[in-house]
């Protein structure tokens, strides 16, 4: 036939037409392949699943422009593969697309304020700065990077990482024995269309990226520098924090205008001001890191800075609290990245050699700590392998050894983080989780950490929605408000 278009003109006529094609040809097939001594068992989806595919298609792909049609190449070979019976393919392809129309979305927003987010998130990104360093980026970083700037939200985030876990662990990406059915494929499919494809910037980050352009390219008039600090106030933590250390980093950069710092000077005090402690120490830790480096002028653009928002005290010497922090990033992006039971023990043995003589875990990164070394040790719940990298287990437990009752609250209070939450869902998770608080238990002496501790290993249900429990985040919600991290 080779490229010959069948032309029909009534649309239920074509499906009718296609399911039955596929009935008289899916045999056929079957036996070819029986033919040429290959396995066919479990390889073709049936035809019934298939079928609950083609009669979603339509109403999903008019989703789209026919712009964006045109030049969905990927989506084309989603629906071959799809109706071939190949949903492991088909993944593939949906996964190939949604990936395209992020990079794409993230190209004509602000690439200089994507790879400062990337940076914060791993050190592999801190020299990435154009649209064809996108891809060096991993997909689940990527997701996380779009959540943090206002592409997507949190719930689609959830959504699209699910797409993520299916495409790295039930598609044609990776050899897999998990298996998809057809109104799996029909919701992740929309869901990519509608909250990725079709993904457009929330108000709070187009509000950003025009007042990132007009700190760079615009002298900022003193009458406005109040009305931008009150918007900034409005904000969501984390895209204050993100703010602040893209602020920071256009300010450090040596080629950095006049117009840039001048700018700068004017806004930055008040994002430090409503910036996350967190964020702070680890601009602070910055000082340490360019003054072991020999970096002189951005050490004493560091200390500039901090001067400048006021925030001298959060200077931090110790070059060990910077680079922990990067291997901990690191360890993070790998960690979710694909083959990480084999990737992880290089990253897990080099936060040793960052470790103070003390073993006390430095204020800047102890957050990092907390929630990278917990996540690594519960592992994916994926594997025989109890879900995690067995060669850097040990030293998971070596890290986990040095907790103390900071370390227990900042655990406490990731249980209302959506990304940790996620890391207790399946029964491995959250049987990994438990030696974890049960560990905890045992370390402290303060009776309101052994009541929340012990909270969680009495909940019913899985842990992971112990923190919408009205008496636990009660309690947890008070500890944080009197304790002092």
């Amino acid at each position: 036939m080779g490229n010959e278009i069948i032309t029909v003109n009534n649309k239920d006529t074509a499906l009718s037409a296609l399911q039955g094609s596929i009935a008289s040809f899916s045999k056929p097939l079957s036996d070819f392949i029986s033919d040429l001594n290959l396995p066919i068992d479990n390889i073709l989806q049936p035809i019934e699943e298939r079928e609950k595919i083609l009669e979603a298609l339509r109403r999903i792909i008019n989703l789209l422009s026919n712009n964006d049609k045109e030049k969905a190449v990927y989506l084309s070979k989603f629906v071959i593969t799809s109706t071939i019976g190949l949903f492991d393919a088909s993944l593939n392809y949906l996964w190939d697309e949604t990936v395209k129309a992020l990079r794409k979305l993230v190209a004509s927003f602000d690439l200089f304020y994507y790879f400062n987010v990337a940076a914060s998130i791993s050190g592999r990104y801190k020299n990435l700065s154009t649209e064809d360093d996108l891809p060096l980026i991993n997909d689940h970083d990527m997701l996380e990077i779009c959540r943090r700037i206002g592409l997507i939200n949190d719930v689609n985030f959830e959504r699209l990482n699910h797409v993520n876990y299916l495409r790295n662990h039930a598609s044609a990406a990776h050899p897999s024995e998990n298996d998809t059915n057809g109104y799996e494929i029909v919701s992740c499919l929309e869901n990519c269309i509608r909250y990725a494809i079709q993904a457009k910037p929330d108000a709070s980050s187009v509000q950003i990226k025009t007042l990132l352009t007009n700190v760079r390219t615009l002298e900022i008039p003193k009458e406005d520098v109040k009305v931008i600090c009150n918007e900034i106030t409005k904000l969501e933590q984390c895209r204050i924090d993100d703010l602040l250390f893209t602020l920071y980093g256009m300010y450090s950069d040596e080629t950095a205008s006049d117009i840039i710092e001048k700018n700068i000077v004017s806004i930055a005090p008040c994002v430090f001001e409503n910036a996350s402690e967190e964020k702070k120490y680890v601009i602070g830790a910055k000082y340490g890191l360019y003054q072991k480096q020999g970096n002189v002028k951005r050490k004493e653009k560091t200390l500039r800075f901090l001067e400048i928002v006021n925030g001298i005290q959060y200077k931090d010497e110790d070059s060990l609290a910077a680079e922990l922090q990067e291997k901990l990033q690191d360890l993070k992006s790998v960690h979710y990245d694909t083959n990480n039971f084999y990737n992880e023990y290089t990253p897990a043995v080099a936060i040793q050699t960052s470790l103070p003589a003390n073993n006390q875990i430095p204020r800047a990164v102890k957050v990092d700590f907390v929630k990278v070394i917990s996540i690594c040790y519960i592992g994916n719940g994926l594997g025989y392998r109890d879900g995690v990298c067995e060669s850097a287990l040990p030293y998971y437990k070596q890290y986990i050894q040095l907790f103390k009752d900071d370390e227990i609250v900042i655990f406490l209070k990731f249980l209302k983080d959506i990304d940790f939450q996620n890391s207790l869902s399946s029964p491995k998770q959250e049987e990994r989780a438990k030696k974890l608080v049960n560990f905890m238990f045992a370390k402290t002496n303060v009776p309101v950490l052994k009541e929340l501790l012990n909270d969680v290993l009495d909940f019913k249900g899985n842990i992971s929605k112990v923190s919408k429990d009205t008496s636990f985040s009660n309690k947890l919600d008070r500890v944080l408000k009197n304790w002092h991290l």
